[in-house]
């Protein structure tokens, strides 16, 4: 159908360089959703953000294509099954479905890892200007704050402090 199941990033990576001959291969099993999910869900580099977004973000693919899963039901699998699958908590898996609903670079932030579902599920419902506006800075290092610079003694009261030091260590010990 023109959809990218696996290498999305490869294929973003070859427009973005020109490259004209891009391999590609026409997908020939039946069952897209399984595929999808076998290729991308347990990759190590994810985080459950991510994990739960990819799926309840073909949940709402599998919905729509009118194709459904063959081997696994996506589309009407309850939010405790898909909880399990994906690895998730069910507060991470109903967060990444609300999620879906954000705009599109709140998504693309969630999907990078530069924004967790919860962040995600709590700005859908905010107005787009205002997600977007997240989207932009999210993932960004906040500027450290300099430590306050101690105060430099002199070195002649230093000095005078070491020996009043020396001299009461001395009393101490005669003591």
């Amino acid at each position: 159908q023109g959809k990218i199941l696996d290498g999305w990033h490869r294929y973003q990576a070859c427009v973005e360089l020109n490259v004209k001959k891009m391999r590609m291969a026409d997908w020939e099993g039946d069952d897209p959703v399984a595929f999808v999910l076998s290729q991308n869900l347990h990759r190590r580099h994810l985080n459950p953000s991510q994990r739960s977004f990819i799926f309840a973000e073909l949940a709402d693919w599998a919905k729509s294509s009118g194709r459904p899963s063959k081997s696994l039901q996506v589309a009407t699998m309850t939010l405790e099954k898909a909880a399990e699958l994906t690895q998730v908590s069910k507060s991470t898996m109903k967060n990444a479905k609300q999620a879906t609903q954000a705009q599109p670079e709140v998504q693309e932030a969630v999907k990078e890892g530069r924004m967790s579902v919860a962040e995600a599920a709590k700005l859908s419902k905010e107005p787009p200007a205002k997600q977007k506006q997240a989207a932009k800075t999210s993932g960004q290092k906040k500027p450290r704050q300099e430590k306050p610079k101690e105060e430099m003694i002199p070195l002649s009261v230093y000095q005078d402090l070491e020996t009043n030091y020396v001299a009461l260590a001395e009393e101490f010990k005669a003591c």
